[in-house]
């Protein structure tokens, strides 16, 4: 550690108190007042505690500048003062640390505060030690105080356009700061209008919500996008004054979190749509309302007749509520005078149930909707749909409940957009993305799901031309189908899980697949026979780009026709993936094996496949072998694997976890492992070591890793994302 002493001093150990405690301690004994000895004993263990942590932290601040963690290294040094005030040498470090990161006032006000101490007052100016480093602080005092005079204000000397730049990269804690500088930077920040885009106000810094509140008669004419996420009332009540002023007069989004809703007073709620909404709702264009557990009475004053009423220009509304819809609904009648069709094109209904009288009166007044995603039905709606919704795109049916979408959020977000902007008279007629999602329910219910599940598949019969996305969870009980395949030329990706073998609706689009020529994903997640599949797949003569299976006994499968069929299906990928006249290749594949189909030479013939990124293996098969899953990710290593998915495997300990991570340690940036019976905490703690490039890591089901404490700390050091849990 001699680095250390060369940029800051080194502290040592202080044993003179230490040793002229010891004969004390002796004499206590002898006089046999053993409390008194403890006592003593005590002492002498406290301060040597104190001593060698003031060296820990001193090396680790020194190592954490090196890393340029600067705020990491002052709080080390804060706390070296706090273990030592008099110490000359901890205000020292403590000074350059501000130095270093430009704050030189911080510096002197240190230095100044070392200076002040009795201990250095009181110094002798011979070359003791502690002379020596007085002497040091007046240096280093002086030349933060040279440094200080060097400023440049920037904001004399920056062009506007580059100042207001800057302004709108900062946080709001920041800009809060910057508003108090001075005249000068007062004047420039609140005419910045890209620096007031966006403003949230949260809970996490009171002082900065209250300065932002004084802020706002400047500021609130260029806040775009405004985000109320506060518990107190007092600050809810102020924004809402400030909107009804007026003051924000070119909003267009407003969002009410959970917290807002919560923030707000019953009068609050009664004024926000009677005065408030009316005020901004000439801009506003999207407005997201958490009402989740709030009064029935507030819900009653925010009702959904009087938003759209107060809001005519409206096109994006999320409205969640824990009570029903008809509780929520409010008057249409209140509308008659208002526009027949409301311009919404946009709406996300999340209430704890709805039926289809309240839902025909919002449709009617909503003919616009291209996205609908609504919750907890269970009555039949695809008629009014039919009637009141044409130019209907997206339809996500009990969304809520459903699981993760087969669209990657940005990727949907995207889509979403193109749809939205599109004008009306260039529409294409019909649905592109379908996601539905029935819940788990009791027989009862269950019996009564059977008599509302009729209506989706003629929403896929009778959008077969455009529909893009299907996603299909927990399919009920179906009615029989036509026996005639579907055709879907632009599907492109098709998820379906089921409660039941042999489901209908299951069968007829396993068995459409040739008949989609743009299929790319595809998922199929439940335990079911795949040996229909896999030919369904062989017929189509091209790869996916993504593709989950589900591997499980087939009664039908006694000869391991299963396992031969694998086998061939990935040596037809690995034939055309050098094919120049396929366009698509595949890249990501996820196995989940329930029967014994998944073998070594299943994943022998997989490793060929040189375009996989994002690899998938669930497997508790007694045919795979450690040495086979370590020659297919050795194969796959030249590929840019970045998601690597490991659970089941009984055999596989530390050592092969950690080493097949090595292996593809390049490019990995995910990792997901579960169930694995011998990973321990240490295993991963190495995994974090070996992946340099890991973004996010999560252990789940792992009986030898309950205890995740260390994990954690070494992922947040490392800047991973680590989600770590026992829960079976």
């Amino acid at each position: 550690m001699a680095s250390v002493a060369e940029e800051f001093p080194v502290y040592a150990l202080d044993a003179i108190p230490i040793v002229t405690s010891f004969p004390s301690i002796g004499e206590a004994i002898d006089n046999h007042n053993y409390a008194m000895a403890s006592n003593y004993a005590t002492d002498i263990i406290d301060e040597i505690k104190k001593n060698l942590l003031f060296i820990v932290l001193e090396h680790r601040a020194y190592a954490f500048h090196k890393m340029n963690k600067y705020q990491e290294a002052i709080r080390d040094a804060h706390e070296m003062v706090s273990i030592a005030p008099s110490s000359t040498k901890s205000y020292l470090l403590l000074g350059k640390l501000y130095s270093a990161l430009g704050q030189q006032k911080n510096a002197i006000d240190i230095y100044k505060t070392a200076l002040s101490q009795n201990n250095v007052t009181k110094y002798d100016m011979s070359d003791s030690i502690d002379s020596i480093w007085t002497q040091q602080l007046v240096q280093e005092m002086n030349k933060a105080v040279q440094q200080n005079k060097k400023r440049i204000d920037p904001v004399s000397k920056l062009p506007k356009e580059l100042l207001y730049t800057i302004f709108t990269c900062l946080d709001q804690k920041s800009k809060a700061t910057c508003w108090n500088v001075s005249k000068k930077w007062r004047y420039n920040i609140s005419r910045a209008p890209s620096a007031w885009s966006t403003l949230s106000i949260d809970d996490t810094d009171r002082h900065t919500i209250h300065r932002l509140v004084t802020h706002l008669p400047d500021i609130a004419t260029y806040v775009r996008h405004l985000i109320l996420d506060t518990l107190f009332p007092d600050v809810c009540l102020e924004y809402l004054e400030s909107m009804n002023n007026g003051d924000f007069n070119n909003i267009k989004s407003l969002k009410v979190t959970g917290n807002g809703s919560h923030g707000m007073r019953l009068a609050m709620f009664e004024s926000f749509t009677t005065t408030v909404l009316p005020r901004i709702g000439h801009s506003l264009t999207q407005l997201e309302l958490d009402l989740f557990s709030i009064d029935t009475n507030a819900l009653r004053a925010m009702n959904l007749s009087d938003i759209l009423a107060s809001a005519p220009h409206l096109t994006r509304l999320v409205y969640s509520t824990s009570e029903s819809l008809s509780t929520a609904i409010g008057d249409f009648s209140a509308l008659a005078n208002v526009e027949d069709h409301h311009p919404l094109i946009d709406l996300e209904l999340n209430a704890i149930y709805a039926t289809r009288k309240e839902t025909e009166l919002l449709l009617k007044k909503c003919s616009q909707l291209r996205c609908l995603k609504l919750s907890i039905y269970q009555d039949n709606i695809a008629d009014l749909l039919e009637s009141y919704c044409p130019h209907l795109q997206i339809l996500f049916y009990n969304y809520n409940l459903a699981a993760q979408s087969i669209i990657p959020d940005d990727e949907y977000i995207q889509f979403k957009k193109a749809i939205c902007a599109v004008k009306s008279t260039d529409l294409t007629c019909g649905l592109k993305v379908l996601d539905v999602n029935w819940s788990a329910m009791n027989r009862e219910d269950y019996e009564k799901e059977f008599n509302t599940s009729h209506y989706v598949p003629p929403l896929i019969l009778n959008n077969q031309e455009t529909l893009k996305v299907i996603n299909i969870t927990n399919c009920p009980k179906m009615p029989n189908l036509r026996n005639q395949p579907l055709h879907m030329p632009n599907l492109k990706s098709l998820k379906i899980t089921t409660r039941e073998k042999n489901n209908k609706l299951q069968q007829l689009l396993l068995q459409s697949i040739p008949f989609f020529p743009n299929l790319h994903t595809l998922q199929v997640t439940d335990k079911q026979y795949f040996i229909p599949l896999v030919r369904a797949l062989m017929t189509l003569q091209r790869p996916l780009k993504n593709l989950a299976l589900t591997l499980t006994k087939s009664d039908n499968d006694e000869n391991g026709q299963g396992n031969s069929l694998l086998i061939r299906l990935f040596q037809q990928y690995v034939a055309l993936q050098s094919s120049s006249s396929q366009t698509t290749i595949l890249e990501s594949i996820s196995i989940q094996d329930w029967s014994d189909n998944l073998s070594d030479e299943v994943l022998n013939v997989l490793s060929d496949i040189k375009t996989i990124h994002s690899i998938s293996i669930y497997t508790r098969s007694p045919k795979i072998s450690i040495e086979a899953l370590t020659n297919l990710f050795k194969k796959l290593s030249s590929e840019k694997v970045t998601l690597l998915e490991i659970g089941g495997l009984s055999n596989a300990n530390d050592n092969d976890i950690i080493r097949w991570v090595d292996i593809l340690k390049k490019h990995l940036t995910y990792i997901h492992l579960y169930e694995l019976d011998h990973l321990t905490a240490y295993g991963t703690i190495m995994i974090m070591d070996k992946a340099k490039h890991l973004k996010k890591l999560n252990v789940n089901n792992c009986p030898l890793v309950r205890d995740a404490t260390d994990s954690k700390r070494i992922a947040n050091m490392k800047g991973i994302d680590a989600t770590i849990y026992y829960s079976m």
